[in-house]
């Protein structure tokens, strides 16, 4: 059902990490842990399974971890996943919390997928929404509620095959 508490655009958004509430900075935190560790060819497993253990989620890291798996093969396209320590948030950030939201919010796929379409196939898109479902079950039953973003205009969404970049889906600054 949608609300006007729950529609996508009613809710302003902080630019800065540091202004994020906790759900927001730990699925973020997570996001870039994972990555990094992609980049850098290491282990963050256990980093990741422990953070989401303190925070009650425990059922968010599995989640994750599929979920950022199917985007960074996926992906057609790069995209801005800043440092685990980088103060500013991107806009492909701000897509993955969204699509979270999205899910944590009730909302049917029609809401959630824009967020995902911005890099995913079609097939890759229907995949990635039982680990985005999941990751939002899992937060919300830890009390960690992801505030409803806006999926940016589709005039915003760069998707031209010179942004693919051989096996190299993801990246960080």
């Amino acid at each position: 059902m949608v609300t006007p508490m729950t529609r996508p655009d009613r809710i302003p958004v902080p630019a800065e990490f540091a202004a994020l509430p906790f759900g927001e900075q730990l699925i973020l935190w997570a996001i870039r842990f994972w990555v990094k560790a992609l980049q850098t060819e290491a282990n963050a497993q256990t980093v990741l399974r422990a953070g989401f253990e303190c925070a009650r989620a425990p059922d968010a890291h599995p989640a994750l971890d599929d979920l950022m798996t199917i985007i960074s093969i996926s992906a057609q396209r790069s995209i801005d996943i800043r440092c685990p320590k980088c103060p500013s948030i991107s806009p492909d950030e701000e897509r993955l919390l969204g699509a979270v939201a999205a899910w944590q919010h009730g909302l049917p796929p029609a809401y959630a997928d824009p967020f995902f379409s911005a890099w995913l196939p079609a097939s890759a898109l229907r995949v990635a929404r039982t680990p985005a479902s999941q990751l939002a079950y899992a937060l919300s039953h830890a009390g960690m509620m992801i505030r409803s973003r806006k999926p940016g205009r589709p005039e915003t969404v760069r998707n031209q095959p010179e942004d693919i970049e051989e096996g190299r889906t993801v990246t960080v600054h």
